[in-house]
């Protein structure tokens, strides 16, 4: 009964984060929509994925104006300040929102849908073209094997051909990526045209960067015996954690990790639990003062070696650009015997608070 209500506690809680982190997920950012009479409006347009980016785009004139959910057919496209371009284009017969990625003798484009990245590109006054690529297992007289598509190579090899010196580049072009195609249609424009700079709209972002946090507080420990009873032991905890940014996978997504020291005594040399640490993939609401946040993952346990199923909810009060008081409630459980995922007992709980920085 105790298993099943602790269960339940979890998946609630795991439910009433992740809900209130999915409904409040607007992220409104300077911007302009270019109109198809070529006006340009300013204001505020929602930053969300770009799979949603590519199919609408959510402007407003000022906070406290009204959203208008523009598509591909009603404006030429639209802007974040000094960031991501988005231009109406037709692919397969229908219209999108292709990111722009830089224009020059040869424009690069990406479209972003639930399969991954499509890349285009359009020269002079021709049609957009599209530069496919697929990969996966493919059978052969009963053999399986891989199988990675080459056309892409064709396509820029043809549109670039007035610059033979690239050829042996492309055909090192495995498969198409931003960087990658950025980089090449930079050094054909220059090839080709000295009297004129091309344009990358990319928005230019770090590899990854850390953020720390320093925390304090206090835990409640369990450990169940074979007979189901359970003793609790109180504990201050303490640590330093990690929260590392990967800009290119996500903007609001971290890997929160670092080391936290509890001291515990369980009078048991093999019992310890005194040193964890996180492995944890955390979400961070990007606006506001008050900015909710939630992890999920695992704790791994040094002494014994265990790797628990690990939740944490809170908040970041913003104090200024890079300072921020945290609060963190964060919960473990075991996992199902036969179901690794599937959490069954209490391990910890801790409510704790402290300081993080933001580089």
């Amino acid at each position: 009964m105790k298993n099943t209500l602790t269960l339940r506690t979890f998946i609630s809680l795991v439910i009433f984060l992740t809900s209130g982190t999915l409904f409040a997920q607007t992220n409104f950012k300077s911007g302009y929509v270019i109109k198809l009479s070529g006006d340009t409006i300013f204001g505020e347009i929602d930053y969300r994925n770009d799979v949603r980016m590519a199919k609408k785009c959510s402007f407003r004139s000022n906070a406290n104006a009204p959203v208008i959910d523009y598509k591909p057919e009603d404006i030429f496209g639209y802007r974040f300040t000094d960031s991501k371009y988005f231009v109406s284009e037709v692919v397969n017969g229908q219209r999108y929102f292709l990111e722009f990625l830089i224009k020059g003798k040869i424009n690069i484009y990406d479209l972003k849908d639930d399969n991954g990245y499509r890349f285009f590109l359009k020269k002079d006054s021709s049609g957009i073209v599209e530069m496919p690529y697929e990969e996966g297992i493919r059978y052969r007289d009963n053999k399986a094997y891989m199988y990675e598509s080459t056309k892409h190579m064709g396509i820029l090899s043809y549109a670039m051909q007035d610059v033979p010196e690239l050829k042996s580049r492309i055909e090192n072009i495995k498969k198409p990526e931003h960087k990658t195609l950025i980089k090449l249609a930079e050094d054909y424009h220059n090839a080709v045209c000295t009297d004129e700079k091309c344009i990358i709209y990319e928005k230019k972002m770090p590899a990854f960067t850390v953020n720390l946090e320093a925390v304090a507080g206090d835990a409640m420990y369990y450990y169940h015996y074979y007979s189901n009873n359970i003793l609790k032991q109180p504990a201050f905890t303490t640590g330093l954690l990690a929260h590392i940014w990967m800009p290119m996978t996500s903007e609001n997504l971290f890997f929160r990790t670092g080391f936290i020291y509890s001291n515990l005594n369980f009078n048991d040399k093999y019992l310890n639990f005194s040193y964890k640490i996180p492995l944890q993939i955390e979400y961070v609401y990007p606006k506001y003062i008050i900015r909710p946040k939630l992890a999920i993952g695992t704790n791994i346990y040094v002494v014994p070696f265990y790797g628990s199923i690990a939740c944490m909810g809170g908040v970041n009060i913003e104090i200024n650009k890079m300072l921020s008081w945290s609060i963190n409630y964060d919960i473990d459980f075991s996992h199902s015997k036969y179901f690794p995922l599937i959490p069954s007992k209490l391990l910890s709980q801790a409510l704790s608070t402290g300081l993080y920085i933001k580089f």
